[in-house]
């Protein structure tokens, strides 16, 4: 079998980097509760800090201080390390987004 190598396809998102002081925001659920109103400890990282939830049907994804909340090309909201983000997207100007082409038919 021969490998062959892809490059990722550029595609322009929309993304907005979360934190706790925003709260309820963008489709982040925080705080977090349990069914008795409680805070829910699964959204508290291993040094306390809290953590918000982004839930949808492919399941709950946790989203912390500094992460960045992405629209997929699906649609759906996907959490993303700031760290991860930085190596993977970049801002994109205006001029350079891309305008969706109304089809005629």
């Amino acid at each position: 079998m021969e490998k062959k190598q892809y490059r990722k396809k550029p595609v322009v998102v929309e993304a907005f980097q979360w934190c706790t002081s925003m709260g309820q925001v963008g489709g982040v659920t925080y705080p977090v509760v349990d069914e008795y109103g409680d805070e829910d400890l699964d959204f508290v990282d291993s040094y306390g800090n809290e953590a918000g939830l982004i839930q949808n049907d492919a399941g709950g994804f946790p989203v912390q201080d500094g992460d960045w909340v992405i629209t997929g090309l699906d649609g759906k909201l996907y959490s993303c390390k700031s760290d991860m983000f930085v190596q993977i997207y970049e801002a994109v100007e205006p001029t350079d987004a891309v305008t969706p082409t109304p089809v005629i038919l």
